[in-house]
């Protein structure tokens, strides 16, 4: 009898993980030590737990610098990782020569490569490039270091590359090659925490900032998930989708999308209802938007014209999936 895959990809076995993520740590062992570690979650660096990170078992005690987290998958996870690890050698960041037929990487293996500035950057690259640019990802820094090189970076445009807040000389040529990368997501947000992170991975509340729901129960429990799929079981038995027309299957909730825009504090709620294909093919959005992609980077809803990033579409499929438990 064949036993059943454990892949995450295999059909039936893959689900939206309430929490991946990739951070960077570096090491306090001396005062001036520029050594520095990419991990991703779950993992571990200073030893507590019995089946941890041996690369980072010496130079101990390591602080995170920075974290990125929002990823669909652990493979997408891994995939950042390796990038973020080895900038040098990822397809992801890759620029095209003019003149020549051949991909260049952006960046090279030098003495710095290893830097918190130069992780820093790399970074800032990862998130404006395919595919991660199109993924639902948040940066959350825990040094005032990281985080002015990273906010500084995201969105940087040609003109502005002065404006960058990058120290090394050698890192401002590689600061021009970021800015002709496309601009990273609206909707990630690069947020500042000097709080810090604990082993359980929970900023601390010292300075204000909110926790980071490992879980995912604000988003798959809250109103714009449960809650609509909630209202449109009260006032429809059956529905179609408001695209194509065709009846919904309700039972199986990876089949179709509700729009997942915040609920009104007044007014009634958007509740357009559609298969995730006719959501993927309609798209409303002008060229140069992600029209012209196979999956599309963001949605606007047809009937509240509310932009959503179509990872936050996918996520709120498999949180309303989950919580009915179908």
């Amino acid at each position: 009898m064949a036993s059943k895959s454990r892949s995450t990809v295999a059909d039936g076995n893959h689900s939206y993980p309430p929490f991946y993520a990739c951070y960077l740590l570096k090491s306090l062992a001396t005062p001036n030590s520029q050594r520095t570690y990419v991990r991703h979650l779950p993992g571990q660096h200073n030893g507590e737990l019995t089946q941890g990170a041996w690369k980072t078992s010496r130079f101990r005690p390591w602080e995170v610098q920075m974290i990125v987290f929002g990823f669909p998958s652990k493979l997408t996870a891994l995939q950042f990782e390796w990038a973020w690890q080895n900038p040098d050698k990822s397809r992801h960041l890759r620029k095209e020569e003019q003149g020549g037929d051949e991909a260049q990487y952006m960046f090279k293996r030098d003495t710095r490569r290893n830097r918190v500035e130069r992780k820093a950057i790399v970074a800032a690259a990862l998130v404006r490039a395919s595919p991660f640019v199109h993924l639902p990802l948040q940066i959350r820094c825990f040094s005032t270091a990281t985080y002015d090189i990273t906010s500084s970076l995201v969105r940087l445009r040609d003109s502005d590359v002065r404006l960058a807040c990058v120290s090394e000389k050698a890192n401002h040529a590689l600061v021009e090659q970021v800015a002709h990368l496309p601009p990273a997501d609206r909707n990630l947000e690069v947020t500042l925490d000097l709080g810090g992170l604990s082993n359980s991975v929970t900023p601390s509340d010292e300075t204000g900032e909110a926790f980071l729901d490992l879980n995912d129960v604000q988003f798959r429990t809250g109103e714009a998930v449960v809650g609509k799929w909630a209202l449109l079981n009260e006032i429809n038995s059956s529905s179609h989708c408001n695209l194509c027309k065709r009846e919904i299957c309700y039972e199986d909730q990876l089949s179709f999308a509700i729009c997942p825009a915040p609920m009104p504090d007044l007014g009634e709620p958007c509740l357009h209802t559609a298969h995730l294909t006719c959501l993927a093919k309609h798209r409303a959005l002008p060229r140069g938007s992600g029209a012209d992609e196979i999956v599309p980077r963001r949605i606007k809803c047809p009937s509240c014209n509310v932009s959503t990033p179509w990872g936050a579409v996918v996520r709120s499929c498999f949180g309303r999936r989950d919580a009915v438990g179908t």
